[in-house]
């Protein structure tokens, strides 16, 4: 990769000897240390260089992909039959690219579904990752960038966020009138009058 030096050198500026402490309250600070691990959470920069970090990880087996978007990634596997071989396989081959890229997988926020629609079937063994400690919990629905999708590809899960999401603003609208605000005044300064 043809990388100019002085990107680099920002890079390395950024990533490295950052100072961080906690502070709960004027008078009590806890020690200043330097950490040289990770990217800075809630700037621009961090997503981005995650995702060029894990530009290669990639599914290898047939019937297998990776849908990664930032640091949020999915794996979704087509089982044939009753051979779940080459998907528990693309498991297994994710969890090896994470340890030899020092990628810490969280497996408690790890989570399985399985979408079938086959009568009468046996659900598959839970999915182990690095021993029986680590079993992956299987749910009903999934949300993926702010789409719930549920076992049964349904919409029902998503559309009773979508209403929750909706009371609480709706209701926010509700109180707003009891205040007596002036129909009048201009929407969010886009020039509509209501």
């Amino acid at each position: 990769m043809d990388v100019p030096g002085g990107f680099i050198h920002c890079i390395l500026n950024y990533l490295t000897n950052r100072t961080q402490l906690v502070k709960l309250s004027h008078s009590c600070l806890s020690d200043v240390i330097l950490t040289n691990t990770g990217a800075p959470q809630g700037t621009v920069l961090a997503p981005f260089l995650f995702t060029l970090y894990t530009y290669d990880a990639r599914s290898s087996e047939q019937g297998c992909s990776l849908i990664k978007f930032a640091d949020d990634t999915a794996m979704i596997g087509l089982v044939n039959g009753n051979g779940d071989e080459a998907y528990l396989r693309q498991v297994q081959s994710f969890v090896n690219y994470c340890d030899l890229n020092f990628l810490q997988l969280n497996v408690a926020k790890t989570k399985e579904m399985i979408i079938d629609f086959r009568r009468n079937t046996n659900p598959p063994p839970h999915v182990v990752v690095k021993g029986s400690a680590h079993v992956v919990d299987r749910d009903t629905s999934y949300k993926h960038l702010g789409v719930v999708l549920n076992d049964h590809l349904a919409w029902g899960d998503h559309i009773d966020i979508l209403v929750k999401k909706l009371n609480s603003r709706l209701y926010c609208l509700r109180k707003m009138s009891n205040f007596d605000v002036r129909h009048d005044i201009e929407l969010a300064g886009l020039g509509v009058i209501a």
